[in-house]
């Protein structure tokens, strides 16, 4: 009995384990959704593929996400949107090294601001993980 009992705890941590792993996925062409997808790229450390979400006059672009610090254990939470228009700000909380078992680690607010750009929602200025962005010129 108590050998069930720990069995099912296990298989319930697992499945919870998978489950935080696989976001689910939010509206299609939604401000979120942009934000999704750009933190999904810089995870996977695809840098040309999160540059496409960045709006054409941000300081940023692929050569910053190339040097960009990104840490293997990272979970995002959405807390908040706002949308005006054809402007939008997307709050996350972004927890790094938050351990499997026990947690650990430390979360930051980070807000990404976004701008409709021919249908599409882009981010502006210089999102997370990058800070500053274009060097001297």
């Amino acid at each position: 009995m108590l050998a069930a009992v720990v069995g099912a705890i296990v298989v319930a941590s697992l499945i919870t384990a998978v489950a935080s792993r696989h976001p689910a996925r939010l509206e299609p062409g939604s401000p979120e959704a942009a934000v999704q997808d750009y933190l999904d790229a810089v995870l996977e450390r695809d840098a040309e593929a999160a540059a496409r979400h960045l709006a054409p006059d941000s300081p940023c672009g692929v050569e910053d996400l190339d040097k960009a610090y990104v840490d293997d254990d990272v979970r995002v939470r959405l807390r908040d949107t706002d949308v005006t228009g054809g402007t939008a700000r997307v709050a996350v909380a972004i927890t790094t090294g938050s351990g499997e078992l026990i947690p650990s680690g430390w979360t930051e607010e980070h807000t990404f601001r976004l701008r409709r750009v021919d249908g599409a929602w882009l981010i502006t200025g210089s999102p997370w993980p990058l800070f500053e962005c274009g060097g001297l010129k």
